[in-house]
């Protein structure tokens, strides 16, 4: 798909209105391209047995060098479930039309094999979350370059078991979206208290849960546990602990076994909130503030709020762009390499760079350009949106 299409794409987007799940049905499998998926058996002491899990890496990860945060889907051997989930975080990171519309951190989403849903989410919880905290996120750690943010996102038993995981291993995971967890009525006192019990110390950085239920007519499943989620609900928003956060959202239309339909792509909406994660583009563009101190102050903020150090990702170009503007060649220069080091496959800004280091005569241009040109080739670049960047990077001056 070349430059032109995309814009044409957006356009079409944005003049129909679509709605986001309407897009992440017909139009997702499309703007994944580059985009794959690992197995691996994983052997594991916990459990005596080997788990598969189910690994979706970001577009061309074996050309960058970023780190990215971590989704853990429970039941991933539930192949739509886990596709559905893939595309909802893939639309989330991927289609913004302009900054003001937040596109959320990339990440890798892992899938965990249940082979005994009963067991793992029920006399076997101790065991399989041990087996996730000193087995499955070592093992990713190790192998992977994940940043310390993490989600868990379970339905029905496994959405108990993401509740369960927040009160009985608090840290773990960032946060988690627990959809129609299958918990009883009776069980919500024990629950809230062991909610209270991680909490009432308050928190130095964020945790958040999404909760989910739904009110389809005579859904016999659903109506088991709804009772708790309402009471569960009830209590979480009575809580007034800064850098708690709690959605609690329902449908009338979905029944218990479609509830992650609705569930995961506003779950993710819900933990990813731009009023917590976005950066105020118009303090970018305020000729009487300097755009790097701006962003510097954004970066602190994350890392006092979610204890992670995001990189400048979207926002380089406009940075980089003003600091030009304004004669900090250097500093512009700067920004660059360090995000086509990141991320060399963000062509738009490698060739950015390219334009700068040819306007000064940088002796390090033709190691770049090599470099640009290799990496256009391994990403198997469309002609037309080669002969572009080559056109803008020769005209530059």
């Amino acid at each position: 798909m070349t430059i032109k299409s995309f814009a044409s794409l957006f356009e079409y987007f944005d003049r129909l209105k679509l709605q986001i799940l309407f897009c992440l049905v017909w139009f997702v499998p499309n703007l994944c391209l580059g985009q794959k998926m690992v197995e691996v058996d994983l052997p594991s002491r916990e459990l005596g047995e080997v788990r598969k899990i189910w690994i979706s890496l970001p577009a061309h990860y074996e050309l960058r060098h970023d780190k990215y945060h971590l989704v853990v889907l429970l039941d991933g051997d539930n192949s739509s479930l886990l596709n559905y989930t893939v595309s909802a975080k893939r639309y989330l990171e991927e289609n913004a039309v302009d900054l003001s519309d937040y596109n959320t951190p990339e990440a890798i989403l892992v899938g965990i094999e249940q082979k005994d849903r009963g067991k793992d989410f029920g006399k076997n919880a101790a065991q399989f979350l041990n087996f996730l905290s000193k087995e499955v996120l070592p093992y990713l750690t190790v192998n992977y370059r994940i940043e310390n943010y993490k989600i868990l996102i379970g339905h029905s038993l496994a959405g108990r078991f993401a509740l369960y995981t927040f009160t009985h291993d608090f840290g773990l995971f960032n946060a988690v979206i627990a959809i129609s967890p299958a918990y009883p009525e009776s069980a919500t006192p024990k629950v809230i208290v062991e909610l209270d019990s991680v909490l009432h110390n308050g928190l130095k950085q964020d945790a958040a849960i999404y909760l989910f239920t739904t009110y389809l007519p005579n859904d016999q499943t659903e109506m088991q546990f709804r009772g708790f989620a309402e009471a569960f609900a009830a209590h979480s928003n009575s809580l007034k602990i800064p850098n708690f956060r709690f959605q609690f959202d329902t449908s009338s239309t979905l029944g218990h076994g479609k509830s992650p339909y609705l569930a995961v792509p506003k779950g993710l909406h819900f933990v990813y909130d731009p009023k917590y994660w976005q950066l105020n583009v118009d303090s970018l563009t305020d000729v009487h503030l300097d755009p790097l101190a701006v962003y510097y102050h954004y970066e602190q903020y994350l890392e006092r709020r979610f204890g992670i150090r995001q990189p400048m990702g979207i926002y380089t170009g406009l940075i980089a762009g003003r600091l030009q503007r304004s004669g900090r060649i250097k500093e512009a220069i700067e920004l660059l390499k360090a995000r086509a080091a990141d991320d060399p496959t963000d062509l738009y800004l490698f060739s950015k760079l390219l334009s700068l280091l040819k306007v000064t005569a940088a002796p390090e241009y033709k190691t770049n350009y090599d470099h640009f040109i290799a990496v256009m080739n391994a990403c198997n670049t469309p002609i037309d949106d080669k002969k572009y960047y080559l056109h803008q990077i020769q005209e530059s001056q």
